[in-house]
């Protein structure tokens, strides 16, 4: 969802600098096609995000090759930034941090902190980006002729959408932010009681009544957590 956020963002200049070409085109349908599947199909979000993801950096790959100078450096930028979070995002999803049985058998604690400390990570710094992006992209084109069509028209892109997604999209961060550390306080524990818990009848217990209280309690948190982002998540569909 931060990638997709991203480029709706630059929806506005794709459509007023390159209305003719044909991968921005299929960017603007894409993101538009994702939006309303995901709001009429709430389950198929994952679905739908890795056909948009693959839309989206095969076209951006096609802007980049055809396109020259500051044009050039705007969609270098936006891939850059799609790369990155969905390295995170694909870790994330591929990783096994909810499977119990794999953390019983194999105890691969670090390497599953590991991952969440990543998340979080590039959640707080997308944060950061997404927080100052004014100024950072101020400064990115300062060496353009701002009043020029091109620049003027990504900064009216962006602000147009920044006055719509930034209060809904603050609060989707922090929400991400503490899910990812109620996750990591899970396999915290996890690691700490390691051999002093099971799983009987599809239930975590654990040896210690105090550790199983304070599972339960952080559990109820991650679960918490989980319904925020998803009700947000759909709050920053219909802002797209």
């Amino acid at each position: 969802m931060m990638a997709i956020m991203l480029f709706s963002q630059f929806g506005q200049y794709s459509r007023n600098i390159q209305n003719r070409d044909k991968s921005s085109k299929n960017i603007l349908n894409a993101l538009s096609e994702y939006k309303e599947s995901s709001l009429e199909y709430p389950d198929s979000i994952d679905v739908n995000y890795t056909k948009l993801s693959s839309t989206l950096k095969t076209n951006l790959t096609e802007l980049i090759s055809k396109s020259t100078g500051d044009e050039k450096k705007v969609y270098t930028i936006a891939q850059d930034y799609r790369s990155k979070f969905e390295t995170a995002y694909t870790d994330w999803s591929e990783s096994k941090i909810f499977d119990f049985n794999y953390l019983l058998k194999d105890a691969p604690f670090d390497s599953q902190l590991v991952i969440i400390d990543n998340y979080i990570s590039e959640t707080q710094n997308y944060q950061i980006f997404f927080t100052n992006r004014i100024p950072y992209l101020t400064n990115e084109l300062k060496d353009l002729e701002y009043e020029g069509e091109l620049a003027k028209g990504f900064m009216s892109g962006v602000l147009k959408k920044d006055s719509i997604q930034k209060p809904v999209f603050e609060s989707f961060i922090n929400v991400h932010i503490s899910y990812g550390n109620s996750l990591k306080a899970i396999v915290t524990l996890f690691k700490q009681e390691h051999g002093k818990w099971n799983i009987e009848n599809e239930t975590i217990v654990f040896d210690r009544i105090e550790s199983e209280q304070k599972y339960n309690t952080l559990l109820l948190e991650a679960i918490e957590h989980e319904e925020q982002i998803e009700h947000l998540n759909n709050e920053l569909i219909k802002v797209m």
